[in-house]
């Protein structure tokens, strides 16, 4: 567990000031093929020792880990003044779907295919999300980088998420 969240420490900013840069659907798009590639590398290669399983989890939690904020940043773009509650509540709730299906039918898959089937998994979820980013990059232009907000990293269950959304809209953030 440690070894992928200081993945996900050392890769999000990096990630997000690449966002900020170039078009974030391919910022999302390298991410995700580096998840599928880390996912497969636990997959065939994480039982060749403690060294390798380190790696490939460092690895799996710099590329998947900042998807979360990148996917937030991006979903922001679009939003209009007053609408960043509402992207945030979309967002998170599908995360939410995610972390609520996603247990169960991994399950399924490790008791049919064994624990190489848990990162396996992973990849297929991660081809599927590039897919779809490629998918949407024929049916919505960019947004100018002029017009987009900058990159802020965020947990997915951090609560900073709302007080974010209070001051985009303009409203007074409070001390409690």
């Amino acid at each position: 567990m440690t070894a992928g969240i200081i993945g996900a420490a050392v890769a999000q900013y990096p990630f997000g000031w690449l966002s900020d840069r170039i078009d974030r659907r391919w910022a999302l798009i390298t991410a995700t093929s580096g998840a599928v590639g880390a996912g497969a590398f636990l997959s065939f290669l994480g039982d060749l020792g403690p060294n390798f399983a380190y790696a490939g989890i460092f690895m799996f939690g710099a590329f998947a880990l900042p998807l979360y904020s990148l996917s937030a940043a991006h979903a922001n773009d679009f939003a209009h003044p007053g609408e960043y509650v509402e992207i945030s509540i979309a967002v998170i709730l599908t995360f939410s779907a995610g972390a609520l299906f996603g247990p169960t039918i991994v399950s399924v898959v490790i008791e049919n295919y064994g624990s190489r089937g848990f990162f396996l998994y992973t990849s297929v979820c991660h081809a599927v999300l590039i897919l779809f980013v490629l998918y949407r990059m024929t049916r919505r232009a960019v947004v100018p980088a002029e017009q987009r907000s900058p990159f802020i990293a965020l947990l997915r269950t951090s609560p900073a998420i709302f007080r974010l959304g209070r001051n985009a809209s303009g409203n007074r953030e409070t001390t409690d």
